[in-house]
């Protein structure tokens, strides 16, 4: 991830560097407590959507809390990222920072697969997700900032 954001580092300006440092600290953030906080349970899901509708029948059955921390919480947790890397680079492309919050979002998984904590591949897709809405806001954020579409396509 580091190399991805530092290949071009005669390419870009005080913004984006301090973009890259919020970057890294919301990436330092984000794993902590995905390695190091272990509740003593450990459960693989590689069916997709399984959970999601789980967290609507919590959500049914009134423990909102639940919901808003799993379902919620894995949505937006990775919101920053898709914000975050297209002011760190001059390539700011949909698909390239959707695939890169994909591919963070993977190496969390299967690391905790490995660890005895729990793997979700839904928690994969939300993250995805959240990657994209974080993505929109950019969009959005540049379009009422200049009053214009200012990224590079795909």
């Amino acid at each position: 991830m580091y190399w991805l954001l530092r290949r071009n580092q005669f390419r870009h300006n005080a913004k984006q560097e301090f973009f890259r440092m919020l970057l890294g600290a919301w990436l330092a953030f984000l794993c902590a407590p995905a390695f190091l906080v272990n509740n003593g349970y450990h459960e693989t899901n590689l069916t997709p959507f399984r959970m999601i509708a789980m967290y609507g029948r919590v959500l049914q059955a009134g423990n909102i809390r639940y919901f808003i921390v799993n379902l919620i919480g894995n949505v937006f947790i990775f919101a920053p990222i898709g914000f975050l890397l297209p002011c760190c680079s001059k390539k700011r492309g949909f698909w390239r920072t959707i695939g890169i919050g994909f591919g963070i979002s993977l190496s969390i998984e299967l690391i905790q697969l490995a660890l005895p904590r729990c793997s979700d591949v839904d928690d994969l897709l939300l993250n995805t997700l959240g990657t994209a809405l974080g993505y929109g806001l950019y969009i959005l954020v540049n379009i009422l900032r200049k009053g214009k579409l200012n990224y590079e396509g795909n």
